[in-house]
């Protein structure tokens, strides 16, 4: 190579000869490399070692070869220390990543530690409280058993009553486990806090929304599902329709019924069965009102027949036949059989099985109200955007207050939600259901105003005056109507606490002020909910007032600004007018010839001149 002199000169040249780097191969023949083959192969033979220079046609070759295997044996030490650092690099960055990554995802690693181990101790919480409340209901139960049976009783009936009891007392204490654990169980605490806020608001009354105002109204104000009616009547058009409910004459709470019915949820269990038991409720204390007013009525007219009697009076009993109750009322007895009408359809619908109940129906109807109050019905409830809401609304820093009036105004129509609430019910598999005893009930009212029809009116025939011109025709029909109302006595038993709802086994449910129909609050829940809307009703009051302070100091640092400008700009007119006078002045006297001009006093008598002049 063209560099070979210059290297050879700097080296002895045996080094240079033996090095292959420098060698041509007839110098590698003469000389054969250190450590090679044909020289280790020599040094080890004893008796026949011959030289590289005896052979000087294989020295190339073995050169070659020699030159090759140190070539591969660097080669694969080089790789083998490149892939060893690239090893130790690659686990080096690793492990930087890995600990980033750890840094990065302790905090919310340790949140969701935390979140399951609270998660634990409120199921354990839960599993202690079921367990201890189970003990207790089944004690109570078995006291109530006992006491049921009275002394002395016969085996057959104390056989039926424990039946009875032990069947009642079963559903008694699973919906009083249910309600206790609803209030005071951990594990659904943050739904429990999430079932007291973000209560839809009344809609509003315009001309294109009188039903769903007139709905919502009625129904809020007959069943309130956040509020009792001392809330109820503190608005005046609820009282209003409390009291229209209330009046006993002329049929007007019939009609309050029937509008009842046509506004309520028809397809859920204990709408049905409230509206059956207030029905029957209100049936008995009608029937004992006009129990009393007859039996008032009727001494009055019979106290001037005793009068005139002791008086030695001719006495006529027929004269309290105008006093007779009934009298042409035909109008009302025709409401009495569409009352009785609606009321066997709310029957039907129960006993058909096509009303839905359950706890799956309370999350079904939780669901949709959350649903509405994420602000979109969609059909689906976004607890987390409920919660943003939540927030915003309390921090008063969004117009929330507006989004809600619109979602309460315009997004939400009763069709709509009907819809959402039908797909819930679907979503949750909620189950059909009857009403626990409501039928078999109801299947006494029917036996009972059979028997009333057929001996009134059988009665009527016998007698001959079956006919609407006779007025004892019209007194049958009241006393009819009394005794049918007075047998309607065994349905109070559903008013009993605790008793009732084992009966029917319906899980309550009410009205918000929107007119949706959602589960209703306890009155633990009611309270706290309550106390929270009594806290952002004050920090409410408290935003207003502070927004008047802000308003009030603006204006009045507006006010304090334009005199604070009327004043500069006075003081700038006063100098303009100064100045403008002032030059008027020195014009007029330079025009008579009084003046100097300002330079040629300068030139002539300086400054002293132009001080006289201006004296």
């Amino acid at each position: 190579p063209p560099f070979a002199p210059k290297v050879q000169s700097a080296r002895t040249a045996p080094e240079v000869l033996t090095n292959p780097v420098f060698c041509t191969s007839s110098e590698m023949g003469r000389f054969p490399l250190r450590g090679s083959r044909s020289s280790r192969s020599s040094a080890g033979d004893g008796d026949s070692a011959r030289s590289a220079s005896e052979s000087p046609a294989a020295a190339p070759a073995a050169a070659a070869r020699d030159l090759g295997e140190a070539s591969n044996a660097a080669a694969g030490e080089i790789s083998g220390a490149d892939s060893e650092r690239s090893t130790k690099r690659g686990g080096v960055i690793g492990a930087v990543r890995n600990v980033g990554s750890a840094v990065y995802k302790a905090p919310s690693s340790i949140t969701n530690a935390k979140s399951r181990a609270l998660a634990k101790v409120d199921q354990k919480h839960d599993e202690i409280l079921e367990a201890q409340l189970t003990k207790i209901i089944n004690k109570a139960g078995g006291i109530a058993k006992e006491s049921a049976k009275a002394p002395y009783m016969p085996r057959r009936v104390a056989g039926i009553v424990d039946d009875i009891m032990s069947k009642i007392w079963d559903e008694v204490g699973m919906d009083l486990k249910t309600g206790i654990m609803a209030s005071y169980g951990r594990a659904n605490k943050a739904h429990r806090e999430l079932r007291l806020k973000q209560w839809a608001k009344a809609p509003p009354f315009r001309r294109d929304n009188i039903y769903a105002w007139l709905r919502a109204k009625v129904l809020y104000a007959t069943q309130p599902a956040d509020a009792t009616i001392w809330k109820v009547t503190q608005d005046p058009v609820n009282a209003s329709i409390l009291a229209i409910k209330l009046i006993p004459f002329g049929g007007v709470n019939v009609l309050i019924f029937a509008l009842i019915f046509l506004f309520i949820d028809r397809k859920d269990e204990f709408q049905l069965v409230r509206f059956i038991l207030s029905f029957k409720g209100f049936q008995f204390i009608s029937a004992i009102v006009a129990a009393v007013k007859v039996a008032v009525k009727m001494w009055g007219c019979l106290e001037g027949a005793g009068l005139a009697q002791m008086e030695n009076q001719e006495v006529h009993i027929g004269k309290c036949a105008p006093a007779h109750p009934g009298f042409h009322a035909a109008w009302i007895y025709a409401l009495e059989m569409l009352r009785c009408c609606l009321l066997y359809r709310a029957a039907y619908l129960l006993e058909t099985k096509q009303a839905f109940g359950g706890e799956k129906e309370i999350l079904a109807l939780e669901d949709v109200r959350l649903d509405i109050a994420d602000g979109s019905l969609d059909g689906v409830a976004d607890r987390k955007q409920v919660k943003k809401v939540v927030k915003s609304k309390a921090s008063g820093k969004t117009k929330f207050d507006d989004a809600e009036a619109k979602v309460a105004q315009e997004l939400i129509d009763d069709d709509d939600i009907a819809a959402a609430t039908a797909a819930a019910r679907k979503k949750f598999d909620v189950e059909r259901r009857k009403g626990g005893y409501m039928p078999r009930f109801m299947r006494y009212d029917r036996c009972v105003v059979a028997t009333i029809v057929i001996l009134g009116f059988g009665k009527m025939a016998y007698e001959g005056f079956l006919t609407p011109a006779h007025w004892m025709f019209w007194t049958t029909l009241f006393y009819m109507k009394m005794v049918y109302g007075l047998l309607s006595f065994p349905f109070l038993v559903f008013s009993v606490p605790l008793v009732g709802k084992g009966m029917h086994h319906a899980h309550a449910t009410a009205y918000d002020q929107s007119g949706t129909l959602v589960p209703k609050l306890s009155s633990s829940l009611m309270k706290k909910k309550k106390a929270i809307d009594d806290r952002e009703r004050a920090r409410a009051k408290e935003r207003k007032i502070r927004k008047k302070q802000l308003a009030r100091q603006k204006a009045r640092n507006a006010k304090i600004g334009a005199a604070r400008r009327e004043e500069r700009l006075s003081r700038r007119a006063s100098a303009a007018a100064a100045t403008v006078k002032e030059r008027s002045l020195a014009l007029g006297a330079q025009a008579r010839g009084y003046l100097p001009l300002k330079e040629e006093r300068d030139t002539v008598g300086g400054a002293d001149a132009a001080v006289g002049d201006n004296q």
